[in-house]
Order: C-alpha cells, then sequence, then structure tokens
C-alpha cells in the first residue's frame, strides 16, 4: 500500500495563523484585564457611596441631637430626612456610574420625587417636566409610594433593597408608621450581614416602633443596632437606650447605655445629651413623651418600672 504524502503548507499561511492565534490570546488578556478593572472600579464607587452616605450621617449628629432635646418622644423620628439625604449623597454615585439597570433608573426617579420642589411656584422651580408639589407632606407620600413601587417590582437588586430603606424614611415623614416598619423590616430581610446601611434600617425600625407606642419593641431595634460591627450611629442609639430604658422606668440600664456613649464614643457630639440625660434620671418616668405630629400620645408610665421585663 503506498504512503501518502502529505502536501508542504505554505509557510506564510503558517505564519498568519500563528499570527492571528497570537492576536487572539492578547485580546482575550486585555478583555480580562478590562474586566478585573470594571469590578475593581465598582467596587471602589460602591466603597465611595457608603462611605459618602457614613460621612453625611456623621455631619448631621448635632441638628439630629438638637431635634433630639427638642422632641425627647420621638425617637430620631426626623432620622427620615437625615439619613434619605446622606443615602442619596452617596448612592448618587453608584447609581449614576452603572450600567443604567432597570432597577437604578427606577431608583433615581423616585429620588427625583423625594427632591422635587414644593410650595409656591415649584411648578415654575422643577425643569424638564421633573415633578412639583404644593407642600412637602405631599411631596412624602409621592415618594413614599413611588419607593415602594421600586421595591416591589425590583427585589433581588441593590436598587430594590435601597428603596424599601428609603419607603421607610419617607413613610416616618409621613407619619404613616406602619408602612414604615413594613418598609425597614424588608430592608433588613434583604440587606446582607454586613451592609454598612444594616444602622439605619434599626434606628428608623425603632423610630417606626415608638411612633405606634412600642418603646420595648424600639428599645429591641436600638439594642440589635449596638451589636453591629460597622459603629455608625451607634452614638445615637446609646443615647436614645438611655431615654427610653429612663422613659420605662429601668434607671440602670439607662446610666450604663449612656456611660457606654461617653466612654466609647468620647468625640461624639452627642455626649453633652448624654449628661443632660444623666443628671436628669428617673425623673421622666411618669411622664408621658409627646407624640410625633398624626401619632398617638404615649401612655404614662405606671408606678413600676413598665417596659423592663426582662431587661
Amino acid at each position: 500500500m503506498a504512503k501518502k504524502i502529505k502536501p508542504p503548507r505554505d509557510p506564510r499561511a503558517e505564519k498568519a495563523e500563528r499570527k492571528a492565534e497570537k492576536a487572539a490570546a492578547q485580546k482575550e488578556a486585555q478583555d480580562q484585564r478590562a474586566e478585573a478593572e470594571n469590578e475593581a472600579k465598582t467596587a471602589e464607587e460602591e466603597a465611595a457611596a457608603a462611605a459618602a452616605a457614613r460621612d453625611e450621617f456623621q455631619a448631621r449628629g448635632v441638628e439630629l441631637a438638637d431635634h433630639v432635646h427638642d422632641h425627647p418622644g420621638k425617637v430620631l423620628a426626623i432620622l427620615g430626612s437625615v439619613v434619605l439625604g446622606g443615602l442619596l449623597f452617596g448612592v448618587y454615585t453608584v447609581v449614576d456610574k452603572s450600567d443604567n439597570t432597570k432597577a437604578s433608573a427606577a431608583y433615581a426617579a423616585a429620588i427625583q420625587v423625594w427632591e422635587a420642589p414644593v410650595g409656591d411656584g415649584a411648578a415654575e422651580k422643577a425643569k424638564d417636566g421633573k415633578p412639583s408639589f404644593k407642600d412637602a407632606d405631599e411631596r412624602a407620600r409621592a415618594a413614599k409610594d413611588q419607593f415602594v413601587a421600586v421595591a416591589q417590582e425590583h427585589r433581588g437588586t441593590g436598587a430594590g433593597a435601597l428603596a424599601w430603606l428609603s419607603a421607610g424614611h419617607a413613610a416616618l415623614k409621613d407619619n404613616d408608621f406602619d408602612t414604615a416598619l413594613r418598609a425597614f423590616d424588608s430592608f433588613l430581610f434583604a440587606a446582607k450581614d454586613d451592609d454598612p446601611l444594616r444602622f439605619a434600617g434599626y434606628a428608623g425600625l425603632a423610630a417606626g416602633r415608638e411612633g405606634k407606642g412600642d418603646d420595648k419593641g424600639a428599645i429591641e431595634a436600638f439594642e440589635k443596632l449596638i451589636l453591629l460591627v460597622d459603629k455608625v450611629g451607634e452614638d445615637d442609639a446609646l443615647l436614645q437606650l438611655g431615654r427610653l430604658y429612663d422613659k420605662t422606668g429601668d434607671v440602670e440600664t439607662a446610666r450604663k447605655r449612656l456611660e457606654r456613649l461617653k466612654s466609647d464614643h468620647a468625640d461624639s457630639a452627642l455626649v453633652g445629651r448624654a449628661d443632660e440625660l444623666l443628671g436628669t434620671l428617673g425623673t421622666r418616668a411618669a411622664a408621658p413623651a409627646p407624640a410625633a405630629p398624626g401619632a398617638p400620645a404615649a401612655p404614662a408610665a405606671s408606678a413600676g418600672p413598665a417596659g423592663s421585663e426582662g431587661k
């Protein structure tokens, strides 16, 4: 049987083939590097957004403390607008530089509602067909509804989780405590255990619970907040725990929480408030706390240590 002889290959064709293979390998390597760089950039943007949110929250510490001092019956009810403002400041970084997903776009649209102008001349201030409202209450209700819609439609996404948090804040602003509690619970369920904004979820949950007269529930939420590894908002939570334990008659635990604020957060703007509360412990337990606008007044404490069972 005759042996088959392979025809000689064209050296030029072999060279072209090797060149094409090399080019393909280089392109694949470039694509992998670009993908890695994009992932790193996204991680940096997310970290920057979280840091911006925390910085904004901390920068508003004095404003928040003043409100708590003037309205001791409300557990951070103003937290809705304060934290949401910080959130938006940080989250814009991620939303604007994302791949313009439907969830991010929907969340950005809800943010526009929250930031829409209100009052006389609001329609003229709104540009390019953007929303405007007659007053802040109407705006809060509209924003709340839109944030809830975004959260429900885009479950499982980062924007969807943030929408629950934002819906809770807007609901607090609207004194809709039932919606606020549902929204904060949904955010905490959706958020990872190490999410840097879990503190806002627990603080909002506490605000909603006290708004409904559930002081023990508010204490429980704040106690969970101070167990977080990330200590953002811990000084505020300790201040509120001191007030709430005092309000429910547990003066000793109130003292411990306030002393912890002073020792663990010596540079906090709230240390002065802690000193004020320490100087008046046991004198306010029998007086009902001023109710939030639209919320029922808190009942007066009984002669015994109401709300301190098991503490």
